[in-house]
């Protein structure tokens, strides 16, 4: 009897355990969801993030904007996000399909603008300011920031040379410059920085100002505007690593269309001839070749020899020769960033890699970039906070050297189709047998508006750039509305190149009875030089900024600083001719005449000092976020002119009326936001000048 009680009261338990185990498997089942992502137009959204808040666990729409999630609890929340819009937080519950919608971000008119030596809410900006953030510049196949700032922000107008990495854009604010040119103030955190250094990746904003009134802070450096970067900080939350790449490729967006029938193109060319001076440049032989290749596109078609003189009537397709339709581009980054209470740190290694647009793979252009930024903040206690920041830029480049623009990748627009690339292996030339007599020249390259024989024989130019930057900074607030704040930096650049410019053995000549057919064209001064530029650069910023913003209807803040940065430049450069070898590139493996030099080629010293001091202000009120003023000022002070007019003082005041905020146009806040009128005027200077001394007389030593 006790047995059959003990049964079944072990029977109960595990009926009773079963249960539970039951009940609390069904409260945490997993499931799988599924779903859709548009924009709020109804457009797909790929590559959209779609994760399991609190965990790193989750997947990417695909191009449909499609995605399907497994092990999902009804608990679970999935947050969407993708740049440029605002992210999005759905609980699961019994759902198993979503269809989400993201609302593109925007930047809010209360939100702040970095306007340099402080911030600024958008809704009270009275001078004229432009900003893009770095949802412009994520996730796009850019080499560099102006590439990704073309186009994004009115009035800044950014034109490239070319496609050439190493050669920075051309920056220009509404378009005015003074008779000697000129180009904005570039900042980076407070910092003048090339920004074509800078990778894309690490900036969180731009700002553009545009007029006197917003940039007479900078004094003598804003005369044509001044470009503000700010980059990345720590976000808060726990460690957040990023690891991202792009593959991509470019190629060339324009190339002339060759004339591919020889025939076509002599007749052609000697129909224009004749009409503007009477002569067929190509004569019978040569209509009668092209057309003989024409109708039959042989090797032996292809070539011929007239009064001694080597002929080709095919198509050398030149432009495919030189010119590969694809150039790869690589890119990879990593950030790691985090913050808490007392801290937030930054860090982003980078590294890019492109290729040129040359078929030839072993002489094509490359270039590599490696970036590096470090940024912390230290928050000691309630009032004191350090800034730590570290920038590295590594730049490496090789590229073919430039003899002269009759032997560049430009020749792709001006050879003529049925001018002979390379001499050929023929049986025989002026007469049968005389084959081992031309031999030595078969394989060799014609010099005529050619750049194949220079891109293979010819020499390279090279180069290596360290260039960083170290900044302290410190804040601090000791009273309510009170912040004070100063920052020293210092920079170190380095740059080492070389250029050789080594002979090439040509062709100048299609006559075959000419004795020697072979000179070294346009390469007949060889040579390696060695360049090194060094730069240090030093610059302290300090201002105080109290704000007054405790009555209702007034505010008011107010800010004055002190700037002064000084630097140096130096370049030294040494250049041997007469190589011995060309496949020794080293400047003592050279017979000829070597010189030093501390010139550059327009004989101006390359060694230089700058100083720059200035004090500023501005003050700012507001009247019910109606009524708006602004006065800013700065007189400031630099080296390039005389002791006794090196000081100048540059004020501006702008005016600013939000109508919008009125009561009569309460109707109206449906569908208008934001409607301003403004009025400034400023006064600028202009230090950017031809030279560091233009007021000290020079006179040349006639060497």
């Amino acid at each position: 009897m006790k047995n059959k009680n003990g049964i079944k009261r072990a029977t109960r338990f595990f009926m009773m355990c079963f249960f539970f185990v039951a009940v609390s498997l069904g409260a945490y089942a997993q499931k799988t969801v599924t779903g859709i992502v548009k924009d709020d137009g109804g457009v797909p959204l790929p590559g959209v993030s779609v994760v399991m808040k609190g965990t790193t666990t989750g997947v990417a729409t695909g191009i449909d904007g499609d995605f399907s999630l497994s092990g999902v609890s009804s608990e679970t929340v999935l947050l969407f996000s993708f740049v440029g819009f605002e992210p999005q937080e759905i609980t699961v519950g019994n759902q198993t399909t979503f269809n989400v919608t993201l609302v593109p971000s925007s930047i809010g008119l209360d939100e702040v603008v970095a306007i340099g030596y402080g911030t600024q809410k958008k809704a009270n900006l009275t001078g004229a300011v432009g900003m893009a953030t770095s949802e412009r510049l994520d996730n796009r196949p850019i080499v560099s920031a102006g590439q990704g700032l073309q186009g994004v922000i009115p009035n800044l107008n950014i034109t490239f040379q070319n496609g050439d990495p190493t050669s920075s854009a051309n920056f220009n604010v509404r378009g005015f410059e003074s008779i000697n040119g000129g180009s904005p103030l570039i900042l980076v955190d407070g910092v003048p920085m090339d920004l074509e250094r800078l990778n894309p990746g690490d900036i969180a904003s731009v700002t553009v100002l545009k007029d006197a009134a917003a940039g007479a802070v900078y004094g003598a450096r804003a005369a044509f505007g001044v470009i503000f970067v700010e980059t990345k900080k720590g976000k808060t939350g726990k460690v957040n690593v990023t690891f991202s790449t792009e593959q991509s490729i470019s190629k060339p967006i324009f190339l002339i269309d060759a004339v591919t029938d020889p025939y076509t193109f002599v007749t052609e060319w000697n129909k224009a001839n004749f009409r503007t001076s009477g002569t067929n440049p190509y004569d019978q032989d040569y209509v009668d070749g092209t057309k003989k290749w024409s109708e039959n596109p042989t090797d032996e078609n292809a070539w011929g020899v007239y009064n001694g003189e080597l002929r080709f009537y095919g198509f050398n397709n030149y432009q495919n020769e030189l010119i590969t339709e694809f150039a790869p581009q690589q890119k990879y980054d990593m950030n790691i960033s985090g913050s808490s209470e007392k801290a937030n740190y930054y860090v982003s290694l980078g590294y890019l890699t492109k290729d040129g647009y040359l078929k030839n793979k072993d002489k094509n252009e490359k270039y590599e970039r490696f970036n590096v930024l470090m940024k912390a903040d230290f928050k000691i206690n309630n009032w004191l906070t350090l800034e730590e920041k570290i920038i590295f830029n590594s730049q490496v480049s090789d590229k073919p050297h430039f003899y002269n623009w009759d032997v560049n990748i430009n020749t792709s627009a001006r050879k003529k189709p049925i001018e002979p690339l390379y001499f050929p292996d023929l049986p025989y030339y002026l007469e049968p047998g005389d084959h081992d007599q031309f031999a030595q020249y078969i394989g060799m390259g014609y010099g005529a508006v050619s750049f194949l024989p220079y891109l293979e024989q010819g020499g390279r130019e090279t180069f290596t750039t360290n260039d960083t930057w170290f900044t302290q900074g410190v804040n601090l607030t000791p009273l309510k509305g009170l912040l004070i704040k100063g920052d020293f930096s210092y920079r170190t650049y380095w740059r080492e190149s070389q250029d050789v410019a080594s002979k090439v053995n040509v062709l100048f000549t299609q006559n075959l009875k000419e004795a020697n057919p072979v000179n070294n064209g346009l390469s007949g001064d060889d040579y390696i030089l060695n360049l090194v530029n060094r730069s240090q650069y030093y610059a302290f910023n300090t201002y105080a900024e109290y704000t007054v913003d405790q009555f209702p209807d007034h505010y008011i803040k107010a800010m004055v600083g002190f700037n002064q940065e000084w630097g140096m430049n130096s370049r030294v450069s040494a250049q041997a001719r007469q190589l011995i070898t060309p496949l020794v590139t080293n400047i003592i493996a050279t017979v000829g005449p070597q010189n030093t030099s501390g010139f550059d080629d327009s004989t101006k010293p390359i060694m230089n000092d700058i100083s720059l001091r200035g004090v500023f202000y501005r003050l700012n009120y507001s009247y019910k976020d109606k009524y708006l003023l602004e006065a800013n000022g700065r007189y400031d002070g630099t080296s390039r002119f005389p002791t006794d007019s090196r000081f100048g003082f540059f004020p501006s005041v702008s005016l600013g009326w939000r109508i919008s905020n009125e009561s009569f146009m309460a109707g109206t806040s449906s569908w208008l936001d934001n409607l301003k009128l403004r009025a400034s005027y400023g006064e600028l200077g202009n230090q950017q000048l031809n030279s560091y001394y233009p007021y000290i007389a020079t006179m040349g030593i006639g060497q």
